[in-house]
């Protein structure tokens, strides 16, 4: 259970049966998809899904969707062009075009590193006249009402290119924030927090993999994540998550148990009641 979580049920005082009351009601589901070395984040809520990433290509990623019963998405968004963020979305055309799938609106950030990838899904997104838009700082996406899905990054100036684009999602609501981190670097962490010189988060999602480029003593030690995720492939070829960052995330985190990992334990599945909690089954 979510420390959070925990200690608000603990000095709250409630009983068994106000417990069961609260988690019956219906809690945003998060699924940190197992797509290897690639991130892709399934939200789920009521029957209705949105996608943050979609991981790369070649991995049968829409037969991922139909395993969790997904027909239609509210929106999908990119958080840059890397393939192995939004690769994936060039299996979407066949079940575009059997409606097997309905996808309502597509979102991606300010990412000057255009190539085969960015140019792929543009003509998608004309052949089958999906809705699509820029988002950038201070954009809202809406998803379920009482919790807010904020961009924080990138900011409208200066443009970034690759991992520095790395859209940053920050969702919230009156108890518990959560930090969506893509692949954003120690650089653009720095200039995160400068423009967010508050930044809290209970729940963080690892920069890039756990790459020694991202996830600075400075930035976790602000942000002071009590539980985290790594989106990461098993075995990749990049070391991923670097034996730093792990070192320096088991400074921060309460035990070692508290840090999640696609690589060993597979998709990662989050429930967030809203203002109360969230806690991984």
């Amino acid at each position: 259970m979510n420390f959070i979580l925990f200690l608000f049920l603990l000095l709250g005082g409630f009983s068994s049966c106000q417990f069961s009351s609260i988690t019956d009601k219906v809690p945003l589901q998060l699924h940190f998809l197992d797509v290897g070395q690639g991130l892709s984040v399934l939200f789920e809520y009521e029957g209705r899904f949105a996608l943050w990433d979609v991981g790369s290509d070649s991995l049968g990623f829409l037969d991922t969707l139909r395993h969790y019963g997904v027909d239609t998405l509210e929106w999908v968004a990119f958080s840059h062009w890397h393939r192995d963020h939004a690769g994936a979305f060039l299996e979407f055309p066949k079940s575009l075009r059997s409606k097997d799938i309905v996808l309502k609106q597509v979102y991606y950030t300010k990412d000057t590193a255009f190539g085969f990838v960015s140019d792929s899904i543009f003509s998608i997104l004309k052949s089958f006249q999906i809705k699509h838009r820029e988002i950038q700082r201070g954009d809202t996406l809406f998803f379920v009402e009482g919790l807010q899905f904020k961009l924080l990054w990138p900011p409208e100036h200066p443009i970034y290119g690759g991992n520095g684009a790395s859209g940053v999602l920050y969702i919230s609501d009156s108890m518990s924030r959560m930090l969506l981190m893509s692949d954003l670097e120690e650089k653009e962490e720095k200039e995160l927090l400068q423009l967010n010189p508050n930044l809290r988060a209970d729940l963080l999602q690892v920069g890039h993999h756990g790459s020694h480029t991202s996830s600075s003593i400075q930035f976790l030690s602000q942000v002071a994540p009590k539980e985290a995720v790594i989106s990461v492939g098993e075995k990749n070829p990049y070391r991923h998550p670097s034996p730093e960052t792990l070192k320096k995330l088991n400074l921060i985190l309460p035990d070692s148990s508290f840090l999640h990992r696609t690589d060993l334990e597979g998709t990662l599945k989050c429930l967030w009641y809203k203002n109360l909690g969230f806690w991984f089954k």
